[in-house]
């Protein structure tokens, strides 16, 4: 588990994280793509997320871009 000041992740979440990260990112991804994975699943670890089961689930959520979402009706703020 990661350690109560917050500073660090012990070789055993680092372990976790990496097997997440293996199994979660697409063959062919560039250096780039594996780099911000990498961020993204260390953010959502030190958020509290700390289920190996429940990381790999939230990496595989699809991604929309902003700019491929529709845009937001000012006069009906919410989204279906």
């Amino acid at each position: 588990m990661l350690s109560k000041s917050f500073d660090f992740l012990s070789p055993s979440d680092m372990t976790m994280l990496e097997r997440v990260l293996a199994a979660t990112t697409p063959p062919g991804a560039s250096k780039s793509d594996r780099e911000g994975r990498a961020a993204t699943l260390v953010r959502l670890f030190q958020s509290g997320i700390v289920k190996e089961e429940n990381l790999a689930w939230e990496m595989h959520r699809p991604y929309r871009p902003r700019s491929s979402r529709p845009p937001v009706d000012p006069l009906f703020p919410t989204r279906p």
